[in-house]
């Protein structure tokens, strides 16, 4: 089948354009290629490419229905996805797996497999299903790191940590990069929040302050000053009554959004224990508050805790003291 309509096509998406670029009556596989090559080359995650295709597809029908739907299944499909379609009765509609639970999102198990709806619209219709159907393929993940996008600089925020005034800081997040996050779906693997690291844009303003403010330090006192840095530096909110529903925050996220609870400064410290310092971290919850334990290389005067055979001290990044008792593992790097 050969697409007539599509030449040059750009698509606006977290305030950079993507452009398509095929010839004319070019096939789906050439289609498949050139959009495998933006997500290559803007470092997007699998859900970022769900977006780009689906933008595209509607772009190829003049917005969205069964034919920008079919087309977005097809492209998915040969991407390597793990996707379906059912329908309603008049409507097609697309469904992703997912590696992950997802937080507040709609999803039919078939299989063993949880598929997601992509149209939040048709959540409570009634769905028809090619049961036949066995799809194959990868399903989406939330791993990510920050894209390349273009920059929008936000307001300037500044950050005092009490104890520390050397680690005052003003940052100014990419609101481009804010806005991909917002699109987002969201899970519990805390790990993939700590892992998808702080922006370049922000790299370059934290970590020079910070290698300075540590240098001749031990780990202990370089992780301390991280401590206070994340407990000090933060208004306190939970996510019901800043968002309005649970909604963990990646590290520019908490830079950028006016409070934090403790998922998000968990996060944030984890990741900055680990790119700072090379030291190893763990999330811990307790009693649904989320701590982290460190791995010293240093010999440490206190009690630490046994974890997977790794001796870790507890940090409480929402608190002001070191909590060493009564936690249970979530999940360990």
């Amino acid at each position: 089948m050969k697409l007539t309509t599509l030449f040059l096509v750009i698509l606006h998406l977290f305030g950079t354009d993507f452009v398509v670029e095929t010839p004319k009556d070019a096939d789906r596989e050439t289609l498949v290629a050139e959009c495998q090559r933006i997500k290559e080359n803007f470092q997007l995650c699998d859900w970022a490419y769900l977006l780009l295709t689906g933008k595209l597809a509607e772009q190829c029908f003049g917005g969205p229905g069964n034919d920008a739907t079919q087309l977005q299944f097809e492209l998915l499909r040969q991407s390597g996805y793990q996707v379906r379609c059912a329908h309603d009765g008049s409507r097609l509609c697309l469904l992703v797996a997912s590696a992950e639970t997802l937080y507040g999102q709609s999803y039919y198990e078939m299989d063993g497999v949880k598929y997601y709806l992509v149209d939040k619209s048709l959540c409570d219709r009634p769905l028809l299903f090619d049961l036949h159907d066995r799809p194959e393929g990868k399903p989406f993940t939330m791993e990510m790191h920050p894209p390349k996008l273009d920059v929008a600089l936000s307001e300037p925020r500044v950050i005092a940590p009490q104890r520390y005034p050397q680690l005052k800081v003003a940052v100014q997040p990419n609101k481009n990069l804010i806005d991909y996050y917002d699109a987002m779906p969201r899970c519990a693997h805390w790990e993939q929040y700590r892992d998808a690291s702080l922006s370049e844009e922000t790299k370059s303003v934290l970590y020079p302050m910070f290698r300075k403010a540590f240098k001749g330090k031990t780990e202990q006192e370089t992780v301390r000053m991280l401590l206070d840095f994340v407990q000090t530096g933060f208004a306190y909110r939970d996510d019901q009554r800043q968002f309005g529903h649970e909604r963990p925050l990646y590290p520019d996220e908490t830079l950028f959004y006016p409070y934090s609870d403790c998922d998000d400064r968990a996060i944030l410290f984890a990741c900055l224990v680990k790119e700072l310092t090379g030291l190893e971290t763990v999330f811990i919850n307790d009693n649904e508050h989320l701590r982290i334990g460190v791995c010293f290389n240093e010999s440490i005067e206190t009690n630490s805790q046994i974890i997977n055979g790794k001796s870790f001290v507890v940090f409480d990044p929402t608190g002001n003291k070191l909590q060493t008792s009564n936690c249970k593992l979530q999940t360990a790097n």
